[in-house]
């Protein structure tokens, strides 16, 4: 069952909301994937100045040449424009996109992004066909900040004439 407009507003609440509570003020801005994502991330942004009284920075990107179908089945490709008035650097961004299906179309706005600089996370935000997600893709591997890197000693490398064993290789 699809959203009607009402549903729509209402869901787009929820998740401004949402990014209020977990950001409230901090150093966050919003970047839909053109051309659905872009059009809800433009909404969030009036909720978010309505609920939290100030602007949110909004950006747009294109992930055209960063699919992975990019020559398959399109002669010519067409390519909009990547807008993105900010630093990425140390930030959060919450990118949006009107839906989630395979995830190829969040790996390519993921690729884009790291193109144009390195956020401190990266949440999504998607409107589904029936409620909206919000996936959180803030830590891809457990930090490890508290504790230092740890280095494994690691034996002498074998002489060339000595026949490499997986347990050698992965130790």
């Amino acid at each position: 069952e699809l959203l009607d407009e009402a549903g729509i507003a209402r869901t787009l609440r929820r998740v401004a909301h949402e990014i209020a509570e977990r950001h409230g003020g901090a150093d966050v801005a919003l970047v839909g994937i053109r051309t659905g994502g872009l059009v809800l991330a433009e909404r969030l942004v009036g909720l978010l100045r309505s609920v939290e009284g100030a602007a949110v920075p909004l950006g747009a990107i294109d992930i055209t040449l960063y699919r992975d179908d990019v020559f398959q089945g399109l002669p010519r490709p067409e390519v909009g424009s990547t807008e993105l008035p900010f630093e990425l650097s140390g930030r959060t961004i919450v990118l949006v996109d009107d839906v989630l299906y395979t995830g190829r179309t969040v790996r390519a706005a993921l690729d884009a992004l790291v193109d144009y600089g390195r956020p401190r996370a990266v949440e999504l935000a998607v409107l589904g066909p029936v409620a909206a997600v919000c996936a959180h893709l803030v830590e891809l591997v457990p930090s490890r900040a508290a504790t230092p890197l740890e280095k494994k000693p690691h034996p002498d490398p074998p002489s060339p004439d000595t026949p490499l064993r997986a347990a050698d290789v992965l130790a």
